[in-house]
């Protein structure tokens, strides 16, 4: 396969000459490093001709480093750049100008970046103005909605702008980059990496990166009990164009759901931002707020949930593998696949509007289902490194796309199916 100018250009050493690959991974928050860890440790599984440097911006840095621990691994270079209460303007300033001195000492053939945090596009910026290649995982989402999720949406739309290669989670997102005059030969469709992370996170014996807890998994953390209820829903918000009126309607709708059904537990781990605290003050009693839950517990939870209920994309990506109805507070969303998969449902943020699906989803006898596969096939880490190792020269042959199923629980031919608790997807043999 001839290389299309664009891809050949990520390359600085003529493919004779064999030297390692220096990436450098830029990121800040918990939904980076969640997907981001797939893409080290493909990286790492190379030995030698690779090699992955994590720089963080410390967006958000407790939730961050947990996670990354959880995965065995640990940031290179924290820049702390952050305070409380910066806005994104502040956020995006500090970043560039942090990544700049950094590049400046240590100039890596590649940037990565990930999804569509103000972090992520700092690093973006930052690596396009110094011409280091910039790489964006999890490119070409889009709600169409310029303000929706905000500033998420434009975010990612400037990351995709600014790319050299751009890594298409689904074929979905593909046709977006390309409907966007994005030359065909920068786009490659990998699968989603939160589907790698959740793999590994419900594999026994992890986090790898602990010492062993016994049944917690090596946490030490167990699952919030649920105190005698028949079920769990599972509820997440903390989208910024929700704070005020629409977050008090969200909470409303919680409570009213939950006091006409008894039975079900409701679990609220909320982020600790006031904007969002204050509309959950007032709840029914089988109401339990909670701080935000560490990632190994969030998703063995969401795994138990009989409904999610959500503005977060990854926590529908989650539910989507994990085959765990979900309902989405918001007009829009930037993944389809997973209403078109049939296992979630737009339902905004009205009051009665979401009591009454929250009741109707609840109401209806549950199965669990085959899951649709949508996301990814639990390879995308390592279809990531392939390719840019066969960029670079240093392997003869890219790796094939991921390709979903034909349709739910179908299987294209020369693929094994492997399972863990209550999800199933299809992986190359």
């Amino acid at each position: 396969m001839d290389q299309d100018p664009s891809i050949r250009r990520l390359s600085r050493v003529p493919t004779p000459v064999r030297r390692p690959l220096e990436l450098l991974l830029f990121l800040g928050t918990r939904p980076e490093a969640v997907k981001l860890a797939p893409v080290a440790l493909a990286a790492r599984r190379c030995g030698g001709d690779v090699r992955a440097r994590l720089v963080s911006s410390g967006q958000h840095p407790a939730a961050m480093l947990e996670v990354l621990e959880d995965f065995g691994l640990a940031v290179d270079r924290d820049l702390g750049l952050f305070h409380t209460g910066q806005t994104p303007t502040e956020v995006m300033c500090a970043a560039m100008a942090g990544l700049d001195r950094e590049l400046a000492v240590r100039r890596p053939d590649v940037v990565l970046v990930q999804g569509d945090t103000t972090s992520a596009l700092a690093g973006a910026l930052a690596a396009f103005h110094v011409g280091v290649p910039v790489a964006h995982v999890e490119a070409g989402l889009r709600s169409h909605d310029r303000r929706s999720p905000f500033p998420e949406e434009m975010n990612r739309r400037l990351i995709d702008a600014v790319a050299d290669v751009l890594f298409a989670p689904t074929p979905r997102a593909e046709r977006n980059l390309l409907a966007e005059g994005i030359e065909p030969g920068r786009v490659f469709t990998t699968g989603n990496t939160v589907c790698d992370a959740l793999a590994a996170a419900l594999e026994p014996g992890w986090p790898t990166g602990r010492r062993s807890g016994g049944s917690t998994g090596g946490t030490g953390l167990r699952q919030p009990e649920l105190d005698g209820h028949a079920g769990r829903v599972l509820v997440t918000a903390h989208r910024r164009e929700s704070w005020g009126e629409p977050m008090d309607d969200i909470a409303a709708a919680v409570a009213a759901a939950a006091s006409r059904l008894p039975a079900f537990q409701f679990l609220a781990p909320l982020h600790p931002n006031p904007q969002v605290r204050r509309s959950f003050l007032r709840m029914p009693e089988n109401v339990v707020v909670t701080d935000p839950l560490p990632y190994w517990t969030f998703v063995r939870v969401l795994a138990a949930s009989d409904l999610l209920v959500t503005d977060s994309g990854g926590a529908l990506e989650e539910a989507a593998c994990l085959c765990v109805p979900t309902l989405v507070l918001r007009r829009r969303t930037e993944r389809p696949e997973a209403l078109e998969a049939g296992i979630a449902r737009l339902v905004g943020t009205d009051r009665e509007a979401v009591a009454r699906a929250i009741e109707r989803a609840l109401s209806r006898p549950g199965r669990r289902r085959q899951a649709p596969g949508v996301f990814g096939d639990g390879t995308a880490g390592e279809r990531i490194v392939t390719w840019l190792r066969w960029s670079h020269g240093l392997t003869a042959h890219p790796p094939a796309p991921f390709v979903p199923p034909a349709g739910t629980g179908v299987r294209p031919q020369g693929q094994r199916t492997r399972t863990w608790p209550n999800w199933t997807w299809a992986s190359s043999v």
